[in-house]
């Protein structure tokens, strides 16, 4: 099984913050305290509020006190017994997070917004460049190669070891093979403002999307 779970967040509602910080192991709480933007901050804690809910959904003997930081810093759970694998992304207001006991997965979201897609041009295939300069809606086509990149990315765990430029998607439909490893692609619209990409190591077939509220 695999579960997608996103929220958004106002930070001129903090009770609801207030409580979830408050449910934050030692570990959590000091890490929060190292963020200078009050925005990140905040999609720290409903970051881990949505990966708490999932383990309770696979019915997982799992805390968050349990998170462990690979050399690169990606997250994750030491399990020896069962599989499981999740990742967190977020931008602006809103929060994504999945997690699977079926394969490596990775998401981004961004907030679609005004940007100079040139500032990126060294990051994009010679291919993907040539869409995103042609298209008739280039910022769109930006996030859509943007958002499924640093999915992958995420995944594989690698990091950006695994250089952007390497990962061509120009032409690619759901399925890409990067140095001997498949990795299967979904995209998502959360909302007009926000684009989603997931990768996997397997094709999904019974995907749980759901949005979560807590205000």
């Amino acid at each position: 099984m695999t579960i997608l779970y996103y929220t958004s967040f106002e930070e001129s509602e903090p009770k609801v913050y207030r409580e979830l910080c408050s449910r934050l192991p030692i570990e959590a709480k000091a890490k929060l305290e190292k963020f200078r933007r009050k925005q990140d901050a905040y999609a720290f804690v409903f970051g881990r509020k949505l990966l708490c809910e999932q383990v309770l959904a696979f019915g997982l003997p799992l805390r968050l006190e349990d998170i462990k930081y690979s050399k690169l810093q990606r997250p994750y759970f030491p399990t020896e017994n069962f599989d499981f694998d999740f990742n967190i992304s977020h931008s602006g207001h809103c929060v994504v997070c999945i997690a699977s006991n079926e394969c490596s997965v990775g998401v981004d979201v961004e907030e679609i917004r005004n940007i100079d897609v040139f500032d990126f041009k060294s990051q994009f295939h010679s291919d993907e460049w040539n869409k995103i300069s042609s298209s008739d809606d280039g910022l769109n086509t930006f996030f859509s190669y943007w958002t499924r990149k640093e999915a992958i990315v995420k995944a594989d765990g690698r990091g950006l070891t695994l250089p952007f430029r390497e990962i061509n998607l120009a032409g690619v439909d759901g399925q890409i093979r990067l140095k001997g490893v498949d990795w299967f692609l979904k995209e998502f619209e959360l909302s007009d403002k926000c684009k989603c990409a997931i990768a996997s190591g397997k094709e999904l077939h019974d995907l749980v999307f759901e949005k979560k509220d807590w205000a």
